[in-house]
C-alpha cells in the first residue's frame, strides 16, 4: 500500500540522523539538541537520571546520581536551558537560557527567556515571563511578569506580580 499523499523535500532532512533504536540522541552541530538523558551517560534510563532535556546544549552539564538522587528529575527545554546544572534536582526550565546558570539549585520552575537565568544554589523559585528572577541567586522566591524581580540577588521569600514589578528590588 502506497501513502495517500508523498512529501517532496529540498535539502536536508531534519530526523534523517535520529536514531531511535540507539541511545545516541539527535545531534546537530555535535551537540546532542534532543535526549531523555544526559550528555555524560546515555546508557540506560536509570543512568538518565529520568532528566529530559531538549534544545541546544540543554543540561550538558546535569551528572546524575541515582544513589544520592541529586541530578535528577529535571526536565529543560530551550537554547542552553539548565546548562550548568549539575548537581541541582527536579528543576523544570522551559525557554531559551532559563536556569541557564544553575549549578545545584533545586525545586525551581523557570519559564520564558532567560526566567532564573543568573540562579546558581537558590532552590524553590517560581519565575514566569521572560527575565523573571533573571538576577536572582536567592530561595523561595515568585515572579510573575515580564522582568518581575530580574534584578534580584540574594533576598528570599519575595513575591513580585506584573511587568517589571519590583525589577530593581
Amino acid at each position: 500500500s502506497s501513502p495517500y499523499a508523498k512529501l517532496s523535500v529540498v535539502g536536508s532532512v531534519v530526523g534523517q540522523d535520529f536514531d531511535a533504536t540507539t541511545t545516541n540522541g539527535y545531534k546537530q552541530y555535535g551537540q546532542t539538541i534532543l535526549f531523555g538523558a544526559t550528555s555524560t551517560d546515555f546508557s540506560s534510563i536509570s543512568a538518565s537520571g529520568n532528566n529530559l532535556f531538549v534544545g541546544f546544549g540543554a543540561g550538558t552539564s546535569t551528572i546524575p546520581n541515582i544513589v544520592s538522587l541529586v541530578g535528577m528529575n529535571n526536565t529543560f527545554a530551550g537554547f542552553w536551558s539548565g546548562q550548568g546544572n549539575t548537581t541541582g534536582y527536579n528543576n523544570v526550565g522551559l525557554g531559551s537560557l532559563s536556569l541557564y546558570k544553575n549549578i545545584d539549585g533545586s525545586e525551581n520552575l523557570a519559564i520564558g527567556y532567560r526566567a532564573l537565568a543568573g540562579n546558581l544554589s537558590g532552590s524553590y523559585n517560581q519565575a514566569l515571563g521572560d527575565q523573571a528572577l533573571s538576577g536572582n541567586t536567592g530561595s523561595k522566591n515568585t515572579a510573575l511578569g515580564v522582568s518581575a524581580l530580574n534584578a534580584k540577588g540574594s533576598g528570599d521569600s519575595n513575591v513580585a506580580l506584573g511587568y517589571h514589578s519590583m525589577s530593581l528590588n
